[in-house]
């Protein structure tokens, strides 16, 4: 049986890429010059017509399909929700429900105030995109 040897050498690995990438200069737009705001930013993605798509899928959902029957929500609801969701991707704790916990090392404040935590779940439990009955059934995201 043959044995193999290796030659180490002590050098970066090529990875095939040229060495040097330039990038189109683009100029950017004149809104993302200016000083924004984190609501202003927010809104760039969750504007009116998003909001109202999340309103009325959210509550025909929670209606029709879990048979809450008087369940509401309005766009300022789900607003709170997102920017409880985005503030729990940097504010990370073992269970959400720890938000609402009165421990000094979980609590927050600031998430509390703004909703209480049976609705936040009941929001998650509702929160809808699309309308489940309309779905495209060749699109596998559907």
């Amino acid at each position: 049986m043959q044995k193999h040897t290796h030659d180490w050498k002590k050098e970066d690995i090529a990875s095939g890429l040229p060495t040097q990438r330039h990038w189109p200069q683009k100029e950017l737009p004149k809104f993302l010059l200016e000083h924004q705001t984190p609501s202003t930013m927010f809104g760039l993605f969750f504007d009116d017509d998003v909001l109202n798509v999340l309103v009325q899928q959210t509550t025909l959902y929670a209606q029709r399909d879990k048979g809450h029957h008087t369940f509401q929500t309005n766009a300022y609801e789900l607003c709170t929700l997102i920017s409880i969701l985005l503030i729990s991707g940097y504010n990370a704790v073992p269970r959400r429900t720890m938000y609402w916990e009165q421990s000094a090392d979980v609590h927050n404040k600031a998430i509390s105030a703004a909703m209480s935590r049976n609705r936040f779940d009941e929001l998650m439990r509702c929160l809808h995109i699309s309308d489940n009955l309309h779905l495209d059934s060749s699109d596998r995201f559907a």
